[in-house]
């Protein structure tokens, strides 16, 4: 996010907007929208805030403010995603090492449905096992 800041104060004295995006959602992001974290300034965003309306799914885009609030934003994200993903493999680990046999497909499934632990990364780990 830093580098963000430092490329928007370097652009700006050039007479040029620049716009961080915090991208979220991978392929299928790509495929059917994706979540955006936007930062810069004000007039540039009233510019650019309808190309991120119109490739965002619905409601998952958001103008963060001033420069370097969205790669900050995205930044935060993924440390919460990262540490997500590592208490998903920890909890598999576990039952793997339990005395029960468990069938992971069913076990992420059933989790996924009702769940307070239920998620995206849920349904990409049931996806793996399957």
């Amino acid at each position: 996010y830093k580098e963000s800041i430092r490329r928007y104060e370097q652009l700006k004295k050039d007479g040029i907007h620049f716009m961080d995006a915090g991208t979220s959602g991978g392929m299928e992001g790509a495929r059917n929208g994706a979540c955006y974290m936007i930062g810069g300034d004000q007039e540039a965003w009233d510019i650019v805030e309808p190309i991120f309306r119109d490739t965002a799914v619905e409601n998952g885009y958001l103008y963060a403010g001033k420069a370097g609030s969205g790669h900050f934003l995205k930044m935060v994200h993924n440390g919460i995603e990262y540490g997500m993903m590592a208490a998903i493999g920890e909890g598999f680990e576990i039952l793997e090492k339990s005395e029960f046999d468990y069938d992971y497909e069913k076990v992420s499934r059933v989790w996924n449905n009702g769940s307070v632990i239920r998620s995206w990364l849920m349904e990409l780990t049931e996806n793996a096992f399957s």
